[in-house]
């Protein structure tokens, strides 16, 4: 690998910029190792770039994600782009987590529903549809974050090992818990 690569350095040094394109392996690999073959590759090269796609593989054909390393601080980490067939041009996608979540959120609110009690993420990721790939833990987690932020769902617990966290949808009695009173008797339920 080293001796083809060596031609080329002295292609970079007169000042031209080489681009060389390198397919990945076929099974998954760590991001900045997805290379087939030797490691000289990418120990050569000042910007690494690896292309994957974004989302789930039957659902999404338009967007796309870069991975960079480089020895160049100013380049981007990560960048998430979606073609737009109809203008034909490609636009950054800015904010991922809540991407995520709302493309994930009508499952996670089945899930909640499906449920007679409050439910740890790790509850409700047993729960998970088995023809679905489920989330990481900690992206889930994340999710019900953000769905306690904007009262989609309501949180119990303190959040430690003896009493993790635990979600639940809302109910009508939750207005009269958050003004500290008890909701008032309904006898239709008896």
């Amino acid at each position: 690998m080293l001796d083809a690569l060596l031609p080329l350095q002295r292609v970079t040094d007169a000042g031209a910029a080489v681009l060389l394109l390198h397919h990945p392996k076929k099974e998954k690999a760590e991001e900045g190792s997805t290379a087939r073959g030797s490691g000289a590759l990418t120990g050569f090269v000042d910007v690494v770039l690896e292309l994957t796609r974004f989302g789930r593989l039957r659902s999404d054909n338009c967007r796309r994600r870069l991975v960079g390393f480089s020895r160049y601080a100013e380049t981007p980490r990560t960048l998430v782009y979606s073609w737009a067939p109809d203008a034909g041009t490609f636009e950054p996608v800015t904010d991922l987590i809540n991407l995520q979540f709302q493309e994930n959120w009508e499952q996670v609110e089945a899930i909640l529903k499906s449920r007679k009690a409050a439910a740890t993420h790790r509850e409700l990721l047993d729960d998970w549809p088995i023809d679905q790939p489920p989330p990481a833990p900690a992206t889930l987690y994340a999710w019900l974050n953000q769905a306690t932020a904007a009262k989609l769902v309501r949180r119990a617990g303190q959040g430690i090992k003896t009493d993790p966290f635990r979600f639940r949808l809302p109910n009508e009695d939750d207005k009269y818990y958050d003004r500290g009173q008890l909701p008032p008797l309904r006898f239709d339920r008896w």
